[in-house]
């Protein structure tokens, strides 16, 4: 497909100056919402338009704080995983890292990774003011693969759980 620089520039003042004009979302809005009035809401301002205590969302909060956090809680391990879920229990403000976890490092090859049952997938993670990363809930474990099992599980377990991010 073919895009012309005018019809480019056309789409970043459009959605650009949409985010300036609009009031950023704050995550921890979704105490007083509903869970599909909540991911309307995250979904409709996730990449420029959400915030979190203040902070942007998406490359301050979730790239630097959640990811790099949930990374290294999990890959003292020495297996290997993707990333495939993020979600938020608003009356505990904690975000939930799902990750699919494999028993061999690197790649995705069927015959080379293994899923690993034993190793723990999802990571509570509470954030301060100052976005200071620390383990939360930590007496929940769930074990190997996001998908579909512990998807529904974290559901049952968290009713108000918000989903933000499903890979």
């Amino acid at each position: 497909m073919f895009f012309t620089r005018k019809a480019i520039d056309n789409y970043r003042e459009t959605f650009v100056k949409k985010a300036k004009d609009e009031k950023p979302f704050e995550i921890t809005e979704t105490k007083t919402m509903s869970k599909e009035e909540s991911r309307k809401k995250i979904n409709d301002n996730y990449h420029d338009n959400l915030t979190y205590k203040g902070h942007e969302f998406f490359d301050k909060v979730y790239m630097d704080k959640i990811m790099t956090f949930a990374e290294k809680e999990l890959g003292a391990s020495g297996h290997s995983g993707q990333e495939s879920y993020l979600g938020y229990l608003p009356d505990k403000d904690v975000f939930i890292s799902g990750w699919d976890m494999f028993s061999k490092g690197g790649g995705f090859d069927p015959e080379d990774d293994v899923e690993s049952e034993d190793r723990e997938c999802v990571v509570f993670i509470k954030l301060d003011n100052n976005l200071n990363a620390t383990k939360g809930l930590t007496e929940y474990s769930y074990f190997g693969m996001m998908y579909p099992d512990n998807y529904r599980e974290l559901h049952k377990d968290f009713p108000n759980l918000v989903d933000i991010r499903l890979d």
